[in-house]
């Protein structure tokens, strides 16, 4: 068991390790450059006919990597009436394609994310556990590698179907990307638990205005049915 957020597999005789990005969020994908850690923040925005429009604070997360390119931890800070820390610690298993993420609340556990993957480093199966270890549900990742950009063995998953404990299913989202593998829209159908039908849909669309040196985004405009509702800031350092 290793403290960082990296699994090595065997494929064709050879040795790799997953890349870390999607483990933890989509935002992450297809990352440039040897990053160090990114700080990201959330606003919402505040929209007024008679007032210019104004942002209010959400969250803030830093993601820190070592020089081989592995997530080994991640802190977030978020406005509840006061500044809480949660924390989030790692641990991959070196003989099995899978790696826990484990979220901390003033050092207590809150959350766990096992995250597994297929032969070829791809993301295929998210199952969260909540307070003493009870199973809260899985995202299950379906890709599409004729359509969606592949980069360090990894493709970009087109669906994800969201499932309760039960294994029913809650919702089901489609994503589109452009050119670079940056998320362009997430088409999401809510679906009810009795029927199996959907009961409503929101479609979110991301807007890039920002980029860094290393063309990694910076600056994000999410819309939800066409209405600007966040704006998300990333901060990111590398390795020289």
């Amino acid at each position: 068991v290793n403290d960082s957020c990296s699994v090595t597999i065997h494929k064709n005789g050879k040795r790799f390790n997953l890349s870390p990005n999607i483990i933890h969020n989509l935002d992450e994908l297809n990352l440039k450059g040897k990053i160090k850690s990114i700080t990201k923040t959330r606003f919402t925005i505040i929209e007024n006919v008679e007032e210019p429009t104004t942002y209010e604070f959400v969250s803030r997360e830093e993601q820190k990597f070592n020089k081989n390119g592995n997530l080994f931890k991640i802190d977030s800070y978020n406005w509840l009436g006061g500044e809480t820390k949660t924390s989030w610690r790692c641990k991959s298993y070196e003989l099995q394609p899978k790696i826990a993420m484990t979220r901390y609340v003033d050092k207590e556990i809150h959350w766990k994310n096992i995250f597994k993957y297929d032969i070829e480093g791809n993301l295929i199966v998210t199952d969260a556990y909540g307070l003493n270890g009870t199973f809260q549900g899985r995202d299950i990742y379906k890709y599409n590698y004729d359509d969606n950009i592949k980069e360090n063995g990894n493709g970009l998953p087109y669906k994800m179907i969201s499932e309760y404990a039960s294994g029913l299913t809650s919702m089901v989202t489609i994503f589109k990307y452009d050119d670079y593998g940056n998320m362009i829209e997430e088409y999401v159908e809510f679906l009810d638990p009795f029927h199996n039908q959907p009961s409503s849909f929101l479609t979110r669309i991301y807007e890039y205005d920002k980029f860094d040196k290393n063309n990694n985004w910076i600056r994000r405009i999410e819309y939800h049915n066409g209405k600007a509702k966040e704006v998300k800031e990333r901060i990111i350092k590398y390795y020289n």
